[in-house]
């Protein structure tokens, strides 16, 4: 019975130190001296069905450097551009660019979307995501960490 004990304390405190690690680590991530300022794109077509989700997650990001999303519409029929223009109209980081339909069509019309943001973007460092992903909340930090 006393060996059992032992054990289950030397697990116990194992798993403190583990946990504690864990802590330490995201906190270096979130806490980055430096702060780079940060510009991420985000192509957008027929999206609607996962959108929201996207905008939630990048909404809720903890990164404390400036940083600012711009998400590039790309000739969507479906809902895309009403759920990015109404979500992001209060969110100063948040910028919507829309490629009108009479552009037409193109063989690789996410880099068009892609040029378009990145020609907007404030910030020399950039990133990208699809608007179907779900970034974790220190995703920006974690990137950018050395």
């Amino acid at each position: 019975m006393v060996f059992f004990c032992l054990i289950f304390a030397v697990y116990g405190v194992f798993m403190l130190y583990v946990l504690l690690g864990l802590k330490r680590l995201r906190c270096k991530h979130v806490n980055h001296p430096n702060y780079p300022e940060v510009s991420i794109v985000i192509p957008v077509h027929n999206e609607e069905a996962s959108l929201l989700n996207t905008l939630k997650s990048l909404k809720a990001q903890n990164y404390a450097g400036k940083w600012e999303v711009i998400w590039v519409n790309d000739r969507s029929t479906d809902q895309s551009l009403e759920i990015l223009t109404q979500f992001c109209q209060d969110i100063e980081h948040f910028k919507v660019l829309s490629i009108p339909s009479a552009e037409g069509y193109v063989p690789f019309a996410k880099k068009r979307a892609m040029d378009r943001g990145i020609a907007a973007a404030k910030y020399d460092i950039l990133m990208s995501s699809d608007a179907d992903c779900l970034p974790p909340v220190n995703w920006i930090a974690s990137m950018l960490a050395n």
